[in-house]
């Protein structure tokens, strides 16, 4: 709820705590990137995305999340190279 309604800070706290209680949970780490995402922070959520591909080269949301990253920082061949991936995982 948090997330969708901007309050990036409180749904950090959310989504830093639901790490917290199951530490591999995935979809609490690709919900932290985004959020390091949303607020501009761009290093940070080049490595928690890092991370989670180097765990699971095959996660859509961390892979879209790496490209955006990648695509701020100008760097368009890592930019197509995350996007062309995805394409072939999720062609539709």
């Amino acid at each position: 709820m948090d997330y969708r309604a901007d309050r990036l800070e409180a749904a950090r706290a959310s989504f830093a705590e639901g790490q917290r209680l199951c530490p591999g949970h995935l979809g609490a780490r690709v919900a932290l990137a985004n959020v390091d995402l949303r607020s501009g922070r761009n290093a940070e959520a080049r490595s928690a995305f890092d991370a989670i591909l180097a765990t699971d080269s095959t996660v859509i949301d961390a892979l879209v999340g790496r490209g955006i990253v990648a695509w701020r920082e100008g760097d368009l061949e890592e930019v197509h190279r995350r996007f062309s991936f995805a394409q072939r995982l999720e062609p539709g």
